[in-house]
């Protein structure tokens, strides 16, 4: 499987994956701040990472009464159309995500389904606030799951999230 390319970093995304996900709002840290780099377990760099995003604290917390209705249903509605919902939680300024695309019948590419969500939440979520722009950043970190152990690894992880 060949990877695409998105701002220069490699991304596996076949169809029919398992994906782990997260996406940040615009005004949290950027992601090219965070170069993982050491030959260490994946989940332990993503760690260090996460709990960057977890110390920034933005003007809006996505966590809030009407932006986290906003957030879920935008997770909720394609459930088993583009994929199959295992796992998620919403942080203040960024969501982890664990679907599979293996069931689904024609299964879309991983930035497709990626646009879907994030465009549909972006625009409800502007019009929520009364503002216009960008609401999330433009990456998202993805990650193919690889095997079961890996899977609940990163299961525990969003679910102690």
């Amino acid at each position: 499987m060949k990877p695409f390319y998105f701002n220069r970093l490699p991304h596996l995304a076949p169809l029919g994956g398992c994906f782990f996900i997260t996406y940040c709002t615009q005004d949290s840290i950027p992601m090219r701040q965070f170069i993982f780099r050491d030959k260490r377990h994946f989940m332990d760099e993503f760690v260090e990472y996460d709990l960057m995003h977890d110390k920034i604290s933005t003007g809006i917390n996505i966590t809030q009464s009407g932006l986290v209705d906003i957030i879920i249903n935008s997770i909720k509605e394609p459930d088993n159309i583009l994929y199959e919902l295992l796992y998620f939680c919403i942080m203040p300024n960024h969501v982890h995500l664990m679907f599979y695309t293996g069931n689904i019948d024609n299964p879309k590419p991983l930035g497709l389904i990626m646009k879907a969500i994030k465009g549909s939440s972006s625009r409800k979520i502007n019009l929520f606030l009364n503002k216009t722009g960008t609401f999330w950043q433009k990456a998202s970190y993805d990650r193919l799951v690889r095997d079961e152990k890996e899977l609940n690894y990163i299961a525990d992880y969003i679910l102690n999230n």
